[in-house]
């Protein structure tokens, strides 16, 4: 009886295993190659730049492990928090031109591109469900 319950629960994992996987490799495969590589290398920058000013100008340290596994967790899922943030700006904005000068979006990128870093965990959920919505018809 035991080893018939122990190879039922071992098949359920193997088909958990596969639906996470088949999960990840659509959610990845279904974004543009160009934009994952420069939301990566833009995530990579932003953390270049938190390491840079904790080691030179804070007086703080990473050395927390929850500060270290929310940076690794939104690197990996800051392109879909991105990509959700500007499909959605630019569903809002469909036709609406809007005229800014340059040294205030000077300001307003990096403030947007760390917010949504930061912010990448919590955003990027609503992210991989608008991949699977509008993606995989």
């Amino acid at each position: 009886m035991n080893k018939k319950i122990l190879k039922t629960l071992v098949n359920v994992l193997d088909d958990i295993k596969k639906i996470i996987f088949f999960f990840i490799k659509g959610s990845f495969s279904s974004m543009n190659s160009q934009f994952l590589i420069k939301s990566y290398f833009t995530a990579t920058a932003i953390v270049g730049i938190l390491i840079y000013l904790n080691r030179y100008h804070l007086n703080t340290t990473f050395s927390d492990p929850f500060i270290i596994e929310w940076f690794i967790i939104s690197w990996i899922l800051y392109p879909f928090a991105n990509l959700f943030w500007n499909d959605l700006i630019v569903a809002i904005n469909r036709n609406t031109v809007w005229i800014i000068n340059g040294c205030l979006l000077l300001i307003w990128k990096p403030i947007k591109l760390f917010l949504l870093f930061m912010f990448a965990p919590l955003i990027a959920p609503l992210g991989l469900m608008y991949i699977w919505i509008n993606y995989k018809r």
